[in-house]
Parts: C-alpha cells; structure tokens; sequence
C-alpha cells in the first residue's frame, strides 16, 4: 500500500486560557488530498489525568467536556466524511481537505483549542494515530519512559499509599506556559497554586554510559529550565537506582548525572532508599493536615 501525507494535530484542553497551561485529550488527522478526517478522542469516563493536571475543578466539568467534543466531532466527521451538507456549514464536500485542515486549526476563544503538529506519511492513518494518542494522550510508551523507570514510579507510588499520602501526591505538570516538566508525583498545599515538592523517580542503570548520561541529562535539563523561568519547586526528590555493577564504569558515569543534579538543589535518595523520602513527603502534610498531625 502507498503511503499517503497526512496533516496532523492535538486537540487540546485549557480551563485556564490566562495561564496557558493545556492537556491533550485527543489527536487527529486529515488528508488533504482526498479530503479525509480521521480522529481519537479522550473518552469522557476517563478523567483521571484531567484532574491530576487541574485537580481544583469537579469531575463533572471534564466529562461534560469531553462528551460536547465527542458530539462536535462526530458531527464534523459525518460531514467530512460522509459529504453532508448542513446550514451552518453549507456545502461540506466542496471544501479543499488544506482549507478545511485550516479552519480545524484556525485559533478560536473557550477551553478548547486544535493545535498544528505537522505532516507525517504513512499507509496506515489508524495505526499511527492509535501510537499519537497513546503516546500524546495517555503518556504511554514515551522514550524517556523506560519499564524500569515505570516499575521505581510504582515502588514510589506504592510507599505514598502505605503512608497514606497518595491522595496528596498527584501527577501533574510544573512550569507555566513558557515551559514545564511532567512529573509523577507533585504536593500543592491547600489554597495554593505552586507545586511546592516533587518526586520523579530515575533509572541510571542502563547498559552503556552514554545512555546513562543521556537519559540523566534529560532531567538535568528540565530541573535547570524550571529554576531558570522560577517555577522550580522548594523541593525536588529524585529516588535513583543505580546500575548493579559497583566497579563498573557506568557506575562512575551515573555518579557524574547524580553529582549534577544534587548542584542544582536535587534531592536524591541513593540505591531507592524509599525511608529516606519518609521526612521529605511527610513534613508539610503533617502540618496542613489535622488528621496526620495527630497521627504523627
């Protein structure tokens, strides 16, 4: 099968336009040479991540939302797609697939807005768009998010629920609209808009120590945007796991990413050292929570 070009882009959620900050909840595609729409769309039960990122507002909003976007879609693919003509768009299948890529993507005021994410070639549009959105939208398989890296985020996650602390810690983005990282695990006091401590938990155990290094600069990276745009947390706590070889050169080079991070103010808990974190997630729950000051 020839493979055909497709215009792509996100669709994408902004409760707060002033602020700019946004989560895609879904991904879409046109061809614009035989004017196709194909499309994947968050799907409205699954507001989890919505209220990670923006955990101040009701669960209803997002479920409304994203069935009003459901609704609009269907009906634009119907269209599109199926050549309807209706009163409000008139005649539908006379317009170019490039115009009609435009106008999807053309800024508009509200909560929602479609974003431009480029061309890509393929001979099968619902394959690569299933990858877009498990990737994009439910941050899945993503090239810094190594399987032993999720299993650390687990073990983490599992000793915040142990403590009775995993309510408190959400995963969400820190940064504004110029620039943020994703983090796992974040704690925002009550009546506050800054993530005040974060956790992300580093795998440096990899096979190479160019990978190592690579991987552990990612994060270097982000760690010093954040502190350059202010929007760096009081606290940064990185549980790292280290490769298994204490005589191995990789050992040393991990040693290099780790002593990097600690000059920019990181936190690191050696060799997963999860009773180590204890204090450091516990400290101001304690006291903005009654329930865990009697139980302290």
């Amino acid at each position: 099968m020839n493979k055909q070009a497709y215009s792509t882009g996100t669709i994408e959620l902004m409760p707060y336009t002033e602020q700019g900050e946004f989560c895609i909840v879904g991904v879409f595609a046109v061809n614009t040479e035989r004017r196709e729409l194909t499309y994947k769309i968050l799907e409205k039960q699954r507001t989890r991540r919505l209220t990670g990122f923006f955990p101040e507002m009701e669960r209803v909003i997002f479920t409304q939302t994203l069935k009003s976007i459901h609704h609009e879609w269907d009906a634009l693919a119907k269209m599109v797609n199926k050549g309807a003509d209706t009163k409000e768009l008139g005649m539908m299948h006379m317009v170019a697939g490039s115009d009609l890529f435009t106008a999807i993507t053309h800024p508009r005021e509200g909560m929602i807005r479609h974003k431009v994410r480029g061309v890509v070639l393929t001979d099968n549009i619902d394959v690569w768009l299933q990858k877009a959105f498990t990737k994009m939208v439910m941050r899945k398989d993503l090239d810094t998010d190594l399987p032993e890296e999720q299993k650390l985020t687990q073990q983490v996650g599992n000793f915040l629920r142990e403590l009775k602390l995993k309510k408190y810690w959400k995963e969400c983005k820190v940064g504004n609209a110029i620039y943020h990282a994703h983090f796992p695990f974040t704690y925002t006091p009550a009546g506050e808009d800054k993530v005040q401590r974060a956790i992300k938990p580093l795998f440096l155990g990899q096979d190479t120590s160019t990978k190592i290094m690579d991987h552990g600069d990612t994060w270097l990276q982000k760690v010093r945007r954040l502190a350059q745009f202010k929007m760096m947390p009081d606290t940064l706590i990185f549980p790292v796991e280290r490769p298994s070889d204490l005589n191995s050169e990789q050992y040393e080079h991990a040693d290099i990413v780790i002593n990097d991070l600690k000059s920019e103010g990181v936190s690191i808990l050696e060799e997963m050292n999860l009773e180590e974190m204890k204090p450091l997630v516990l400290t101001d729950v304690v006291s903005d929570t009654p329930l865990f000051a009697r139980e302290a």
